[in-house]
């Protein structure tokens, strides 16, 4: 679900920087700033994803330094339930 709607968001970002007015440059830096920001956002979801599917979180840690086994969040939008969490009511704990 996650990288569903980065993906989303990029290609949103993508249809605004196409339709801006290639004289206004301000706005269209401005755009394609946003763009670039939610293309790096796409591509760091997938790979997370990617990692997660793969069974590649022992020691694997996300681009903010937090460890990939401490996201319950990102096992749940990636549709992967990691051997090493259970979930306990609506907490997640480490085993």
């Amino acid at each position: 679900m996650q990288v569903e709607r980065a993906r989303y968001e990029a290609e949103l970002a993508q249809r605004r920087y196409m339709r801006v007015d290639p004289d206004n440059r301000l706005v269209a830096d401005s755009l394609e700033a946003d763009w670039n920001q939610k293309l790096k956002l796409l591509a760091d979801t997938q790979q997370e994803c990617e990692q997660l599917r793969n069974g590649i979180t022992g020691g694997s840690v996300k681009s903010n330094g937090e460890p990939l086994c401490n996201s319950p969040k990102t096992f749940r939008a990636c549709g992967v339930i990691h051997p090493l969490h259970i979930e306990i009511g609506s907490e997640w704990h480490v085993c």
